[in-house]
């Protein structure tokens, strides 16, 4: 899988939603290009970098589910987009 092609799951996610529960707005916090990385093993695109608390959001193509990573670590895999953002 591609980055370009990552980026239109995750377009695919957000359609329908310009902001989630928090007000945060998709388009100016998600990562213009997703980024490969490794999380404790696990390789997974890294689709949103959280400001605050540092939180990862990424994708595993594997499952076509997104979840939640800190530097090098995996948190959870949660399922959709908004439903991941929603357990940061």
């Amino acid at each position: 899988m591609t980055s370009e092609e990552v980026k239109e799951r995750v377009q695919q996610e957000i359609a329908h939603h310009k902001v989630n529960k928090y007000g945060w707005e998709f388009h100016s916090c998600l990562l213009e290009k997703p980024e490969l990385r490794d999380y404790g093993g696990e390789k997974l695109w890294t689709v949103l970098i959280e400001s605050n608390d540092g939180y990862h959001v990424v994708y595993d193509p594997k499952d076509d589910r997104f979840g939640l990573a800190a530097p090098g670590c995996l948190v959870g895999i949660y399922g959709g987009l908004l439903e991941t953002l929603d357990a940061i």
